[in-house]
């Protein structure tokens, strides 16, 4: 989870980077490529939605094994109490 985190910060602190090599070249860059350049961003901004909504799926997925891990744990200590 922390590896799927870690890349996700990497991926968001690249596609920043890139936002702002963008906005600076775009000064005095020809339309053809201005479009190229901006179809590129578009397409790593929706790659990187893709990991945010699956690093959420992986958080949601680890809340349920955590409460049914805790669920049994419980239930082991009061299985020993009990015996």
């Amino acid at each position: 989870m922390e590896r799927l985190e870690s890349n996700l910060s990497l991926e968001q602190a690249r596609l920043t980077a890139a936002n702002k090599s963008l906005a600076e070249r775009l000064l005095g860059v020809e339309p053809a490529e201005e479009a190229s350049l901006v179809s590129s961003v578009q397409v790593a901004e929706a790659e990187l939605s893709v990991a945010v909504k699956n690093l959420s799926d992986k958080q949601a997925e680890l809340l349920e094994l955590d409460q049914a891990l805790l669920e049994v744990a419980i239930k082991h200590s009061s299985a020993q109490l009990i015996a």
